[in-house]
C-alpha cells in the first residue's frame, strides 16, 4: 500500500483494469490510509462493507471490507451501485505511505 507498489500494480494492469484490496481487520483501520493513494495516483475508489450480525457475530466471526481502485470512474460505475458499496471519499487525514515512510500506528484502532 505504498507509492512505489501501486505504480509498479498499475504498471502491469489493463487501463481498463482495478486493483481490489481486501482491508478487514479487527486492529488497524486502513480505508484512510488507500485514499492518499488513490489522490497520488489519479485514481478513483469504491469501499464496500458486509457487516455480520446474530449467529455469525456471536461465533466471532466479522464482515469484509474492500476497496476497489480504477483509473476510469466508468470501471467502477456497476459497483457502487450495489448495496454495500459507496464512492471512496476524496479527502483523509492520513499522510501517503512510500517505501520510505509509513505510519502503522496511525492506522491502528485504539
Amino acid at each position: 500500500m505504498t507509492r512505489e507498489a501501486m505504480a509498479l500494480y498499475l504498471k502491469k494492469s489493463r487501463p481498463d483494469g482495478a486493483l481490489a484490496f481486501h482491508i478487514s481487520n479487527r486492529y488497524m483501520d486502513l480505508a484512510p490510509m488507500l485514499t492518499p493513494l488513490a489522490n497520488d495516483g489519479k485514481l478513483v475508489g469504491a469501499i464496500g462493507e458486509r457487516s455480520l450480525a446474530g449467529d455469525a457475530r456471536a461465533k466471532l466471526r466479522d464482515g469484509s471490507r474492500w476497496i476497489v481502485l480504477a483509473r476510469d470512474a466508468s470501471v467502477l460505475s456497476e459497483l457502487v451501485r450495489v448495496d454495500g458499496w459507496r464512492p471512496l471519499g476524496a479527502t483523509s487525514q492520513a499522510r501517503l505511505w512510500t517505501d520510505d515512510y509509513t505510519d502503522v500506528l496511525a492506522a491502528t484502532k485504539w
